[in-house]
């Protein structure tokens, strides 16, 4: 899944009025084209809402990884999103990798498919 159960999420981006909640459910869609449904419960309290994977984006203080590339798994980076934005296309992230010590690194717009949840 690209966003488990109990992953934090944005939705909404390109619009001034984002919004954010907890995937509670995911399941298989088999109508049409087989796609990865998300049920999401919005932190405002609304009704929860059914959105598919392109809709969502990782909340800022996500956990996450880096790959060096969308198909290697090998050399992953952890990180912590620090802000999540959309060029109308594609989601972008601005993530903070703690290095040794003290030292921290700022990764700017690395792209959604570079990007996977990680579990603490």
């Amino acid at each position: 899944l690209d966003f488990p159960i109990g992953c934090e999420v944005l939705w909404k981006l390109q619009d001034k009025s984002f919004q954010r909640g907890v995937v509670a459910l995911a399941w298989l869609n088999m109508t049409q084209t087989i796609s990865l449904v998300y049920e999401v419960e919005p932190l405002s309290g609304e009704s929860k809402q059914m959105k598919c994977a392109s809709e969502l984006a990782f909340d800022t203080r996500c956990p996450v990884y880096i790959k060096a590339s969308p198909t290697d798994n090998n050399a992953l980076v952890e990180g912590e999103v620090l802000l999540s934005r959309t060029d109308g296309t594609k989601t972008l992230y601005t993530i903070l990798v703690k290095k040794e010590g003290n030292e921290f690194q700022l990764k700017h717009d690395v792209p959604s498919d570079l990007v996977g949840f990680r579990k603490i």
